[in-house]
This record gives structure tokens, sequence and C-alpha cells, in this order.
């Protein structure tokens, strides 16, 4: 109980998680981050599975120690995020909107609702996630009733009832 599951996919950590990992919080050969209790926001250990991706980035990287930091310094770490941004042209956005962007994709993309929440460590109820992290627009709408149209007219739809019993 209390930890996040490792058999999804990709991390969307906070950030003082990722500015407090350290090396001994990573296990390459499982390919898992962990983060204590006393660390996590939730109070409860988050272990989430390491995406592809960044597995390669860290097996390049030189290691430190278990307690060493696998990112360098806070400071550093905000002003470079910082002059991406600037540099993108992105204004009003902050390290914490990666989180609500990584969970809108998932969604739209069609990963369950619990798994998001599991990957972001979300310890409250789904409300949170879907009123305060996810970016529902006139699209996403669109598409619903377009997907509801499909079903209802489809092929689907019939399978699906000319298959029950009474």
């Amino acid at each position: 109980a209390g930890v996040t599951d490792p058999d999804t996919t990709n991390p969307m950590l906070r950030f003082t998680n990722i500015v407090t990992l350290t090396w001994g919080d990573i296990d390459l050969e499982r390919a898992t981050i962990t983060i204590p209790p006393e660390r996590s926001k939730t109070h409860t250990e988050i272990r989430i599975p390491i995406a592809s991706a960044l597995l390669r980035l860290l097996a390049e990287i030189p290691k430190g120690g278990g307690a060493d930091p696998v990112f360098g310094e806070v400071k550093g770490i905000k002003r470079s995020f910082a002059s991406a941004l600037r540099r993108a042209g992105l204004k009003g956005h902050s390290f914490h909107s990666l989180r609500r962007t990584a969970a809108t994709i998932m969604c739209r993309a069609g990963v369950r609702l619990e798994v998001v929440r599991k990957l972001g460590a979300w310890k409250k109820s789904r409300d949170v996630l879907t009123e305060n992290y996810l970016n529902i627009n006139a699209a996403d709408l669109r598409e619903a009733v377009e997907v509801l149209d499909r079903l209802v007219a489809g092929e689907l739809c019939h399978k699906h009832f000319a298959n029950r019993q009474p």
C-alpha cells in the first residue's frame, strides 16, 4: 500500500523529487526510481518505472555514490529550465506545468486515469487530477462526442448488443 505501481510507464515526478534524486534512489537493473516516504509529498513510498529514453541517458552519465545527487544543484536546474522556457517563448509556465502536460497527453492517448494518478503519485481522489491537472479543451469534447457517435452507429455497438443474452 502506498507504493506506485512499477508496472506502468513514465514517471511524472515533482520538482522537489527530481532535484533531491540520488543515485541510491535509482535501480538501473530493474529500471525503477524509488522515492522514500520522508521525501514524498504524500509521505508514502513512490516507486515508478524509468522510461526507456531516460534509462539510456542515466546509463551514459557518470554515477556518484548512493547519496550523491543525480542532476546537480537546484539553482542550476531552475536556471536552465527558466532559460529553456524563455528561448521557447513560453510565458506563464513552470516546471510544474510538465506534470499537467504529461497527465493530459497520457489521458488523451488512452492511458487509464487511475494509472496516470499513480504515476503522478496523487494520493487524493481522482477529482484533484481531473479538476487541477488535466487540460480538457473543445477538441477533446468534440472527439468524445465523435467516439460515442461511431460506437452508437457502428459495428461495435451492434456486436455488443447482438451478443448479449436476455
